[in-house]
């Protein structure tokens, strides 16, 4: 089974999905595109037993972009986008939609399930009510384009 991972956060932090996601990741049956983000930050948190890439995960670098969250949400998109159609897989997991709205759409109309790990009101983290309101679109559209939504949080 091959396995596409979006917006999990960078693979070597310590922060987000990374976390969650390791049991898959280790499973020797399990092939794993891990599409790192495109993001504005500068570092990541990382701790050195997630520095070495498993053999069964192929890594798809993310990229450095503008600080300008309608910019890095275009970037994000065309990233994603690109991921999912050069990368085909048996099931696609989302952890954050932002910015995955392209790549769902592709994935849905080529039957590809998706699966929505649900980690967090990601709209509560955007500093401006635009961005939060977009966030929020964002997550009730990945509920909709998903055919699992697995969610731990309140």
């Amino acid at each position: 089974m091959k396995v596409i991972v979006l917006n999990g956060g960078k693979f070597s932090s310590i922060e987000g999905a990374v976390i969650r996601f390791k049991n898959l990741v280790v499973n020797s049956g399990v092939e794993v595109v891990w599409v790192d983000p495109v993001t504005s930050r500068d570092l990541y948190k990382t701790e050195d037993l997630d520095l070495a890439v498993p053999e069964n995960v192929t890594l798809v670098p993310g990229k450095k972009c503008s600080k300008n969250p309608l910019l890095e949400l275009l970037a994000r998109e065309k990233h994603f986008l690109k991921a999912v159609t050069e990368n085909p897989a048996d099931v696609c997991v989302i952890y954050n939609s932002w910015g995955t709205h392209l790549a769902r759409k592709y994935l849905k109309k080529k039957g590809t399930p998706i699966v929505f790990d649900y980690i967090d009101l990601m709209h509560a983290f955007r500093k401006n009510l635009v961005e939060s309101f977009a966030a929020k679109k964002s997550t009730l559209s990945a509920f909709n384009d998903s055919r699992m939504v697995i969610t731990t949080a309140h």
